[in-house]
């Protein structure tokens, strides 16, 4: 993900974030769930998921969501699920892989397969559910 998108995906989530919360919604949970499903009974974050330069997928808004949690990590209060994220990343980046690409792809499809068995990496990804390991990265993303 270049630095343009980016940002594309940030002023778009800001700008879907907002959106759903002056329609009284509860945004962190909305945005979470489209994430994870990509349902299009969402219509309020396809609607206004747009940066400047245009529409930005589901995709760069996992990915730009995923970037910001792993940048702003530290060793206080990480979850379970956030703690299982993490140590996925490091184990699979460590081995060489692209860790944000494989991890992008497990989020959005929730195909274990995305998830390396090195150091038993995806036994304790699994374990954590596909939804809360979503709530945790954009309730972090939007505090």
């Amino acid at each position: 993900m270049t630095d343009k998108e980016r940002q594309e995906a940030k002023i778009a989530l800001n700008h879907v974030y907002n959106r759903l919360k002056n329609e009284g919604f509860l945004a962190d949970g909305v945005i979470a769930d489209y994430l994870e499903k990509g349902s299009p009974s969402y219509g309020a974050v396809e609607a206004s998921a747009w940066g400047n330069d245009g529409r930005v997928d589901r995709e760069d808004m996992m990915t730009e969501v995923l970037l910001s949690y792993l940048e702003k990590r530290t060793d206080k209060e990480i979850s379970e699920a956030g703690e299982a994220l993490i140590f996925a990343h490091d184990v699979m980046n460590k081995a060489g892989y692209d860790a944000i690409s494989q991890l992008v792809g497990y989020l959005l499809s929730g195909d274990e397969v995305y998830i390396s068995n090195r150091e038993k990496a995806r036994s304790r990804i699994r374990r954590i559910d596909l939804h809360d390991l979503m709530t945790e990265l954009v309730t972090s993303y939007f505090n």
